[in-house]
């Protein structure tokens, strides 16, 4: 029972610290296609969502974002239905804008260097 609990416990701790994601609610079409800042989009295929949400979901990990601001959107993309063609691109979701701070938790430079006798 007591490794069971200390692997729940490594399991949860590690994904407190897992990289930043963007994920959007529950999406229809089957490829995410994401536009930060004035940078081509990149597309991603849909991915299943966890619980509480049901279906399929557009996830993008923001590891290698720069740091400062930025405003990221969002569109998703579906075939055409072999009968009725349509399908493509949807509308850009609303913008999202956020700041990636510098490397936090480093402490700050030493200071006061000095020498003593």
């Amino acid at each position: 029972m007591r490794s069971i609990l200390t692997t729940i416990l490594f399991a949860v701790s590690a994904s407190s610290w897992a990289t930043p994601f963007l994920v959007t609610n529950p999406v229809t079409g089957t490829a995410c296609t994401m536009y930060m800042d004035t940078v081509p989009g990149v597309t991603a295929p849909v991915v299943v969502a966890t619980a509480p949400a049901v279906g399929n979901i557009c996830q993008f990990d923001l590891a290698s974002v720069a740091v400062g601001s930025h405003s990221v959107t969002v569109t998703t993309t579906s075939p055409a239905d072999p009968v009725w063609g349509g399908g493509g691109e949807s509308p850009k979701s609303a913008a999202l804008p956020f700041v990636r701070p510098s490397l936090s938790g480093l402490p700050p430079a030493p200071s006061g260097l000095h020498l003593t006798p």
